[in-house]
């Protein structure tokens, strides 16, 4: 067995105060996820991480392993603009009784209303967002109008409302939210504690889901996939893009 790359060894751990590892990364291009796993349970057995948790796992990384019971959490990229889950991966999750913790609910401030228009996009990481392209933008607008006009009737913000509708999703267990200032984690905050009527629930819904319907299990929110580097060609923009989520 090739003993996969985990990070953190015992006395690196053990030098930076880090008591366990909570989770995992993305899947690799290079190491059979069978030893990833392996590794994974044994360090789970040991104590040195409390769950395998693994993010980005779509149908082929569940077929490969075949039994989704080893695994216990899965960190997505989900949200009302990036629905690539629902049709085969969140309902194997709720079979299993696997938790799901979506990462970038807010599609990286699209959902919050922060980009009204193409020109208001910083020239960062964002600008490979395929939901920041300018073919699919004026659809994405569609779904943020929709969202403004749910949120007022519940005196919510956007935000509010999208993290509301994700949290409304069954299977989904928390959402992985981030900030840069104090006052967006009140915001935040603000998403919990209600309901969305299921009226509003379908209707967030209808008009979202022709941006997903046809997403493949290679498709992720920048365009860059680890076992398909070769064919993308930008491994390091790849790399960056993974640093900014909301």
């Amino acid at each position: 067995m090739q003993r996969a790359p985990l990070g953190l060894t015992g006395i690196e751990m053990s030098r930076l105060g880090i008591g366990a590892i909570q989770a995992s990364h993305w899947p690799s291009a290079n190491i059979p996820l069978a030893d990833t796993i392996g590794e994974l349970e044994r360090l789970k057995e040991e104590g040195t991480i409390r769950a395998i948790g693994e993010s980005n796992w779509m149908e082929p990384e569940w077929e490969e392993l075949g039994d989704p019971s080893r695994v216990d959490s899965l960190q997505p990229a989900y949200s009302l603009l990036w629905r690539s889950i629902e049709t085969n991966v969140l309902p194997l999750c709720r079979r299993y009784n696997i938790a799901v913790l979506p990462y970038s609910p807010l599609c990286q401030g699209l959902l919050a209303g922060r980009f009204m228009r193409l020109e208001d996009i910083p020239n960062d990481s964002r600008r490979s967002n395929r939901r920041l392209q300018p073919d699919i933008f004026p659809r994405v607008l569609e779904v943020v109008n929709v969202l403004k006009e749910v949120a007022a009737k519940y005196g919510k913000t956007l935000a509010q409302t999208a993290l509301r509708w994700l949290l409304d999703q069954e299977g989904i267990s928390a959402v992985i939210v981030g900030m840069s200032h104090r006052e967006q984690v009140d915001e935040n905050l603000g998403a919990l504690d209600w309901r969305l009527e299921s009226v509003d629930l379908q209707r967030l819904s209808d008009i979202s889901w022709p941006l997903s319907a046809g997403l493949g299990p290679w498709d992720t929110l920048w365009g860059w996939h680890p076992k398909k580097n070769e064919e993308v060609g930008f491994v390091l923009k790849g790399v960056e893009m993974q640093r900014r989520f909301n």
